[in-house]
């Protein structure tokens, strides 16, 4: 069986200053770009794309093999309705691409072209499977951005400290970012209302220091606790389902949970890799209810907890499957770890041990620093399912 070469580079906590973003002008005629393209979500024929702009009518995304500028392509969409602050958030599914190969594309908003500091490029995946070794790439991870905002931060010294990690971050030559939740931190101002988390999103993703971030690679995302609402919450966070329609209107993952259960839970392929992207918050359990008298405290609930084991089964082959969540799954520690729920962690850890799956990376966030904790495996039984 042939494997790639796969490069992780660590988590990183990542303290950012933020500088604002100029909004267009209530009697403004043309529209104006809030954010930059950001590819997210990407398959062998498909990709994502999507951008927020305002006051705009229109926009064209042309797109071309780089290695055949003649065979340019467009897609024009009117504007979307805007959100509550005014926002339009363009999302452009490009459709029937060639498999492995590097686009470039270009925007044209309300028959203006923009222009960028860097060239515009989005991928698809190979069609490797039965033909060649499989391909090597690279991911980027990170969690736990904090950008400043003077009137809504805590008093003191604040946990902005500085933006060059994300210009690091861009220039990386990755293939895909993978962020592991509290990509934003929703103030108390923000999360008691809809229109104060649309405010917190909008200001942040639109952040200058970002921008060359969004458009270096592709993206995809889970939340933790701070996207989602306050410190901790749980499943009891009444605003959670506005929280869950701004997560999806601002981030271009596969999918958003199952039809019949909500939430942030997804997974896609990379290679010969599978990543299982987790929501730790939309079912979760409150962390104090004590899991003598109620065992089956849950941080996933039964429903994501049953595709995530179908969806490893199905993956079983895959050379390494990355499962992704917002709180450290093995590292016990007086915050937010997995001791909290310890009947969960150990039917998932019986799962893996009963069906022999392998190759098993759990990534996470929430702590600011990085941590690598190594757990050997038990000899493997055989299912008796």
């Amino acid at each position: 069986m042939n494997h790639s070469f796969l490069k992780l580079l660590p988590t990183l906590a990542l303290p950012i200053l933020f500088s604002l973003a100029a909004l267009a002008s209530p009697t403004a005629q043309a529209g104006e770009l809030l954010s930059q393209p950001m590819p997210g979500a990407t398959t062998h024929r498909e990709t994502t794309i999507l951008f927020e702009a305002k006051n705009s009518h229109h926009a064209i995304l042309s797109y071309s093999p780089s290695d055949a500028p003649q065979q340019t392509q467009k897609i024009k969409l009117l504007a979307p309705a805007p959100h509550p602050l005014g926002g339009q958030i363009y999302r452009f599914t490009l459709q029937l691409l060639r498999p492995g190969t590097r686009y470039n594309y270009e925007i044209t908003l309300d028959g203006k072209k923009l222009n960028f500091p860097q060239p515009l490029q989005f991928q698809t995946l190979a069609d490797w499977q039965f033909r060649a070794t499989a391909p090597d790439f690279s991911f980027i991870t990170g969690s736990c951005n904090y950008l400043n905002d003077q009137p809504y931060d805590r008093p003191g010294k604040p946990y902005g400290q500085g933006d060059h990690i994300l210009d690091h971050m861009a220039r990386s030559g990755a293939d895909f970012m993978l962020w592991l939740g509290d990509s934003l931190y929703l103030r108390p101002a923000d999360y008691s209302s809809a229109s104060g988390i649309w405010y917190r999103y909008q200001r942040e993703f639109s952040a200058p220091e970002f921008q060359a971030l969004r458009s270096a690679m592709h993206h995809y995302a889970i939340w933790d606790d701070h996207e989602y609402g306050p410190n901790d919450s749980d499943k009891t966070y009444r605003l959670k389902e506005t929280a869950l329609q701004v997560f999806q209107s601002y981030w271009a993952n596969p999918s958003y949970g199952e039809p019949d259960n909500p939430g942030v839970y997804t997974s896609f392929t990379w290679s010969d890799c599978a990543f299982f992207l987790l929501d730790n918050r939309y079912h979760r359990d409150a962390n104090d209810l004590d899991p003598k008298t109620h065992p089956n405290k849950t941080q996933f609930g039964p429903r994501q907890i049953d595709w995530l084991k179908q969806s490893l089964l199905n993956h079983k082959n895959a050379r390494f499957k990355f499962i992704v969540m917002g709180g450290q799954f093995l590292h016990d520690h007086k915050f937010e770890s997995f001791s909290k729920f310890p009947a969960e962690r150990q039917h998932i850890l019986d799962f893996l041990k009963t069906h022999q799956i392998n190759g098993v990376v759990f990534i996470s966030g929430d702590r600011h620093f990085t941590e690598l904790t190594k757990m050997p495996a038990p000899a493997a039984t055989p299912s008796t399912t």
